[in-house]
């Protein structure tokens, strides 16, 4: 699988950086903001930020191989720390660690960019995302329909969940199309 920028446009790749580092960053914001936020949130917060840098490392040129490989490596051992630690989970929130859990094996599948992975496989991770994207799009809803929000405060509270809605989206077509 090449992930790389080889035979793309630069100005795909500048899109693609753009972002995916501006959803590391948005989720970096969140990270640091002052608000009280439950843990689940800080792990989803610190999960996008993560997936958002590793693709950024991903489209960045000239990143050598076994920077990915180690990358691959470390977003697998979160994947596992997540999915076995439903600690976080808040209550009828446990899709939201699972989701997270997706997308961190997503990007240690797509870091990893194994040369012969089985047929079905690039299939199944690709779906998969989809499904996570369908997922952020109704916490985006949500976010914009809380009726608790002035309206001019939804913008800030929605824009992480459409940066993610579309990275995650991205990373869907990124796997189905190598």
């Amino acid at each position: 699988m090449d992930m790389g920028t080889t035979a793309k446009p630069a100005a795909l790749v500048l899109a693609e950086l753009v972002l995916f580092w501006g959803v590391a960053l948005l989720h970096m914001i969140r990270l640091l903001s002052a608000t009280h936020r439950t843990p689940g949130d800080r792990l989803e917060d610190a999960a996008h930020m993560a997936m958002g840098a590793g693709m950024t490392l991903m489209v960045f040129p000239g990143i050598p191989l076994s920077v990915l490989r180690t990358s691959a490596v470390v977003f697998a051992v979160c994947a596992a720390a997540v999915f076995t630690h439903g600690g976080y989970s808040r209550s009828g929130h446990r899709c939201q660690n699972a989701a997270i859990t997706v997308g961190l094996s997503a990007m240690a599948y797509m870091l990893a960019a194994p040369a012969h992975p089985p047929a079905w496989l690039p299939t199944a991770v690709a779906g998969l995302l989809a499904v996570c994207a369908l997922a952020h799009g109704w916490q985006l809803v949500g976010a914009w329909n809380k009726t608790s929000v002035p309206a001019a405060s939804r913008v800030l509270l929605t824009l992480p969940h459409a940066g993610t809605l579309i990275a995650t989206a991205a990373m869907a077509w990124l796997v189905a199309a190598a």
